[in-house]
């Protein structure tokens, strides 16, 4: 059986291939490697306290996280959307309370200011006014508390329906 040229060409580019895979698995496996390697030194170097506390910190910013992609499955839901905002609060201030990291306290201060004013927008909307004002008076005190110097009505009502289109929750939800 006499082969032709393209039998000779296929043969050959399967031959490359199959040597550029082994070649590239390998040399692929030995960065990895070496990448873990690198990575584990630094956190090897670490002390057991500041691992603890940048696990700690990491924890306490998965909690926020995981509050938020709640709220994304909750705003769909007008009973499950109030409920939501209530859980969150609570959840917010549990975090606050258990936290002993002080670098990630003003941000757990701020994102419990913003589901005051979105609590209290929401109590709004349903006309229970003096439920709206209670909110807000707790955002006006955490937000004064991280140094802000506006926190009219108007400012926190306009940075939270900011902050809730930014990230999908809510759109068109409050007037």
């Amino acid at each position: 059986m006499k082969r032709g040229p393209i039998g000779v060409w296929f043969s050959l580019a399967l031959a490359l291939f199959a040597l550029s895979t082994w070649l590239g698995s390998m040399l692929g496996s030995g960065v990895a490697r070496l990448w873990y390697r690198h990575h584990q030194l630094d956190y090897g170097t670490l002390s057991n306290a500041e691992r603890t506390r940048i696990e700690s910190e990491l924890g306490v910013l998965s909690a926020i996280q995981t509050l938020q992609v709640y709220g994304l499955v909750a705003q769909k839901d007008t009973q499950l959307w109030g409920k939501y905002l209530d859980n969150e609060i609570r959840g917010l201030e549990e975090i606050k309370l258990s936290s002993n990291v002080e670098e990630v306290k003003p941000l757990i201060d701020f994102h419990l200011g913003l589901a005051h004013v979105t609590a209290a927008l929401e109590k709004h909307q349903e006309n229970q006014e003096e439920l709206a004002k209670k909110h807000l008076k707790s955002a006006q005190i955490l937000f004064k508390s991280l140094g802000w110097r506006n926190t009219s009505v108007e400012t926190l009502e306009s940075i939270s329906r900011g902050e809730l289109e930014q990230w999908g929750f809510a759109k068109g939800r409050f007037k």
